[in-house]
Formats: structure tokens, sequence, C-alpha cells
């Protein structure tokens, strides 16, 4: 049996919007079947709310009301990820 995978990507600044998309677009676009994508909004509700509305599809969308740093993010990230294994990405990354 596969391990579960959640992959945690924590993000915070709306100039890096595009940079997301793409980055989930690339990792729903994986051959592993067992994955989860978690993203958490680091106290930008306006950022939350257009990735919302943007219909990408990932596993767990959450929001810090207020900007309490990486850290904190990831532990949040942690706490909703249901995965055997978790790993954190960054919200400017793209897999290939």
């Amino acid at each position: 049996m596969l391990a579960s995978v959640s992959i945690v990507i924590c993000t915070h600044r709306k100039e890096r919007y595009n940079e997301l998309v793409e980055e989930m677009n690339s990792l729903k676009s994986q051959s592993y079947d067992n994955l989860e994508i978690v993203v958490v909004v680091d106290g930008n509700k306006e950022l939350y709310d257009k990735i919302l509305k943007s219909g990408i599809e990932v596993d767990k969308k959450t929001l810090n009301e207020k900007n309490l740093g990486l850290s904190e993010s990831r532990n949040r990230g942690m706490k909703e990820a249901k995965g055997d294994i978790i790993a954190f990405f960054d919200d400017d990354a793209v897999c290939r």
C-alpha cells in the first residue's frame, strides 16, 4: 500500500498568486495518486478569497485571520493534514 502524502503550502503575498496557481496545478498533475494538498494563507483574506474563487481544486484551504508567520502556518497545516508523510513546499515552487 502506498503511503499517503500531504503537501502543505503556506502563502501570504498576493504578488505570488500566479506562482501559487502554477504550483498547485503542477502538484495536481503528478503521477503519485495518494496526495493531499493543504494551502494555508497567513493573514491575507484578499488572497484567500481569490484562491477560493479560482476554482483550483486542492484538498484543504485554510486562513489564519492574522499574520502568524511561517512556523505557525506550517504547524496549522500539519494539524489539517491527514497524510502519513507531510512535506512543505514554498509558494513559488513548481513540480516537474
